[in-house]
């Protein structure tokens, strides 16, 4: 069985999951996480490469074809071979080809998943990350891509008027796909999410040895308290071991609570995180991590303008002791999904924690 964190429109709320995966399992060598990501990244049956447009359109761009044409162009520029549909819905309905495809990959080879309308759903291994060229969609903040939805398509994309359902892809490698958030036909242009349509197979990502990870909604009034929340959180899940709060503390970087000497993180169902310990703090993961405990919303914090960066006098809340509404502080958080995002609010805002596995 596989879990995955699913977002629900319209607010793109991080749902509660159980968690699944071996329990209690053992910390991996460098050859055993070495060889388990190679296996993650590989299928032995050839399988559908998904990719999102560097264009970007408003909605009356004209139909399928308009939007097919766009996907295949890009692709072609890329020196990518084969036949690209759009992921956009047209009169109710996804195009009869892409519903027919399954299993889809990204351009690393890391598994999506199976069916197109899983995807759809917001449920996905290891979400979309790339253009056609695979280089990573990391210049853009919050990535919007068309995708209408069963009962909206801006009179099949031929309109700038009336209301429509589009997905979001966020910037990095650490997001799945949220669907079901309305917008306005006439909104700013957004991107086009193509996919190959020719293989009917099965992908499965290849579970992965590792120190876990996980977010927490648990509010806390200092560093012990959260700490506290993660391990308590963790074992009544079924992981065992101690964990800590991804937090900046008493002038140092979040980073710094944890040793980049062991093995990588993965998520609670044992997908890799990042390629090693230490490159987890460069933010830039290959997918997103599972929510334990209350089923409130997470919007975890951090503290700092980065995860190796230290924090400045204003930024963690006065070592997390800070809970007015009058102070900016440094946090990161997702209040609408957006789960890697350096921003500031108040410090009554955050609740829970990203927590990392000792």
């Amino acid at each position: 069985m596989k879990c995955h964190a699913a977002l629900i429109g319209p607010a793109l709320v991080v749902a509660s999951q159980a968690a699944c995966g071996r329990v209690g399992f053992a910390l991996a060598t460098d050859s055993d996480v070495a060889s388990d990501a190679r296996d993650a990244a590989t299928n032995d049956a050839p399988s559908n490469r998904m990719f999102i447009t560097r264009t970007t359109l408003a909605s009356g761009f004209g139909g399928h074809p308009a939007a097919d044409a766009i996907c295949n162009a890009e692709a072609s520029a890329a020196n990518v071979t084969g036949n690209f549909v759009a992921v956009l819905y047209n009169q109710g309905a996804l195009p009869t080809e892409l519903v027919d495809a399954t299993g889809f990959v990204r351009f690393d080879g890391r598994p999506i998943g199976n069916h197109i309308e899983d995807l759809i759903a917001g449920v996905s291994l290891y979400p979309v990350d790339s253009f056609a060229d695979g280089t990573l969609a990391l210049t853009i903040n919050n990535l919007t891509v068309w995708t209408g939805n069963a009962t909206s398509d801006c009179n099949m994309w031929t309109a700038t008027t009336g209301v429509v359902g589009y997905g979001v892809f966020y910037a990095a490698r650490h997001h799945a796909v949220g669907i079901g958030v309305s917008t306005t036909c006439d909104n700013a242009a957004f991107h086009l999410w193509c996919s190959e349509v020719a293989y009917q197979t099965t992908v499965t990502a290849t579970p992965v040895s590792g120190r876990v990870a996980f977010v927490t909604s648990e509010p806390f009034t200092s560093v012990a308290e959260a700490d506290q929340h993660c391990t308590t959180t963790a074992n009544a899940a079924g992981f065992a071991g101690s964990f800590a709060a991804l937090l900046a503390v008493d002038g140092a970087s979040p980073a710094s609570r944890f040793s980049t000497a062991g093995a990588p993180w993965v998520t609670t169902d044992r997908l890799l995180l990042a390629p090693t310990a230490d490159a987890f703090f460069d933010g830039v993961w290959f997918t997103g991590m599972t929510k334990l405990g209350p089923t409130a919303s997470a919007i975890p914090a951090i503290g700092s303008a980065s995860l190796r960066a230290a924090p400045s006098v204003s930024d963690n809340c006065s070592n997390w002791t800070d809970h007015t509404a009058n102070l900016a502080q440094g946090i990161t958080y997702y209040p609408n999904s957006e789960f890697l995002d350096f921003d500031k609010t108040d410090c009554t805002v955050y609740r829970g924690s990203i927590c990392l596995q000792l």
